[in-house]
């Protein structure tokens, strides 16, 4: 793989743990209010896809509805805490081959200038000898 092609799928795979920890916060922040959200033993939530935020705009659930949303939420918290772990695990190898790419880069250009400098000198040498 090419630097830009390293670059490119670094920079994709940051832009995807970015919205996974978004959707995680929301997603925390939703189970959070769930949880404040109790009122005589039943819980009073928005409905889902709604924008609006007042309480006219919610639904009332009762304790087990509340039970399979908490479990729900949890289940998907956690399916996007290991895709976000395997992305920084990704990121992480990604820049290691980054800079490794660019080390050896300079590693190879070093070898070439030094294998280049053999090659005059012999040239030069040779050019000597056959002016003896």
């Amino acid at each position: 793989m090419s630097i830009q092609e390293l670059e490119h799928k670094l920079a994709a795979l940051s832009a995807v743990n970015r919205a996974l920890k978004l959707e995680n916060e929301q997603l925390r922040r939703k189970l959070e209010d769930s949880e404040t959200g109790k009122m005589s033993g039943m819980w009073y939530l928005p409905e889902p896809f709604c924008q609006a935020s007042s309480p006219a705009s919610w639904m009332l659930l009762s304790e087990d509805e509340v039970e399979d949303l908490k479990e729900e939420f949890q289940a998907r918290l956690g399916a996007a805490d290991r895709t976000i772990a395997s992305l920084q695990d990704d990121k992480s190898k990604l820049q290691a081959s980054l800079a490794a790419a660019l080390a050896g880069g300079s590693h190879q250009g070093a070898q070439l200038q030094a294998l280049q400098a053999t090659v005059d000198s012999l040239a030069r040498e040779g050019e000597g000898l056959s002016r003896k």
